[in-house]
């Protein structure tokens, strides 16, 4: 167990320091409950579908309190200057990391127990030598105020700027300030986002196109509250089961499971652009060449959907020409048709828009 416990403080060390290596702000979030502070007398009751015995989402021992308190304060002293904060459990509203939520007589035991938590975790930080000015993201009794603002499956309006079904019990970036009000004077992390580009049980079956999550990307960081200190997008690449069925795994990826960057990572990365070059007139009838760039802050963008659009003179509704693909230098290139004046635009789906380009009749 001592060889295990050396193991994985290596390697959390490790990533810590190659994360504020590389300049990134990292918030670290504690999440699952071993076996040994496990409260076992509620281990003969689970959630349907879980067989009897150990699970990391039941309650902790009253008496484990106290090592949690000490894990805190022996993180908050070993990463002192690497990491600008701790979280203190994930989603602890939810019964797949807090079990049971209610139980006979309290219909708000989940949020009492985490309160207890909360309250060992941030005693626990603020002990250590060089934890104090440590900021702690969490719920009621907290210095900042940790939500993840996702679009749940089976809403009619998915993009982030449309309401929930019911924005009573529900708060999503939409009605965010439902919350803002409630804790003015409180920093906000939004600490998970995104949308699933596949299905995923998890989520609730709900997924977009790869191009419809890079404009609900852009759509997201678009919105602009003095509170919010940040929004992590959740996650950097698709997460598929190694076994058992793909329906559990998580696809709000930037990149897809096999490593290819999804439109999204280029809308994230930022400084995208599509260029597009035409001639200004050309011969009724003739072939014309139509080309550009697709490229991002980092360089070009290999590989990427492209929709080339036109539409006559004076009209307004944009037509579908040809759908293409950047070539490993970030170019394309198509001849068509010039069959009168035009306007030609090419589309980098959910990305970035070309601007337009006028071709008259010579």
């Amino acid at each position: 167990m001592y060889t295990d416990y050396v193991q994985r403080a290596a390697q959390l060390d490790s990533l810590v320091a190659d994360l504020h290596g590389a300049g990134m702000h990292v918030m670290l979030t504690t999440c699952y409950l071993p076996r040994w502070a496990s409260d076992s007398s509620f281990w003969d009751d689970p959630p349907p579908s879980y067989a009897h015995g150990y699970q990391s989402f039941y309650p902790i021992r009253d008496d484990a309190l106290a090592d949690y308190g000490r894990l805190a304060e022996f993180l908050a002293d070993r990463y002192a200057g690497q990491i600008d904060g701790f979280e203190c459990w994930n989603e602890p509203n939810l019964w797949g990391y807090l079990y049971p939520q209610r139980v006979a007589g309290d219909e708000h035991f989940g949020a009492r127990l985490y309160l207890r938590m909360l309250k060992a975790f941030a005693a626990g930080v603020r002990r250590a030598p060089r934890g104090s000015g440590v900021r702690i993201v969490a719920g009621a009794y907290f210095d900042a105020y940790s939500h993840h603002p996702y679009t749940p499956g089976g809403t009619l309006y998915p993009a982030p700027d449309q309401p929930p079904n019911d924005p009573t019990t529900c708060v999503t970036l939409y009605n965010l300030r439902t919350l803002l009000r409630l804790f003015p004077r409180k920093p906000f992390y939004l600490t998970e986002y995104g949308y699933n580009t596949q299905y995923s049980f998890d989520f609730g079956g709900f997924a977009v196109s790869e191009a419809t999550q890079a404009g609900y990307l852009r759509r997201a960081y678009a919105g602009r509250y003095a509170q919010v200190r940040a929004l992590f997008w959740y996650l950097i690449g698709d997460a598929r089961p190694a076994s058992g069925s793909p329906d559990r795994g998580v696809y709000t990826g930037l990149r897809r499971a096999g490593g290819g960057r999804k439109p999204a990572w280029y809308a994230y990365a930022g400084g995208t652009g599509v260029s597009l070059s035409a001639p200004t007139s050309a011969r009724r009838h003739s072939l014309i060449t139509l080309s550009g760039r697709a490229s991002w802050r980092g360089g070009v963008a290999a590989r990427q959907a492209l929709i080339l659009q036109g539409r006559r003179l004076g009209t307004r509704h944009w037509y579908r020409l040809a759908r293409l693909a950047s070539a490993s230098d970030g170019r394309y290139r198509l001849r068509v048709r010039f069959s009168g004046a035009a306007q030609y635009r090419t589309v980098w789906s959910g990305v970035r828009t070309s601007h337009s380009r006028t071709v008259r009749v010579r």
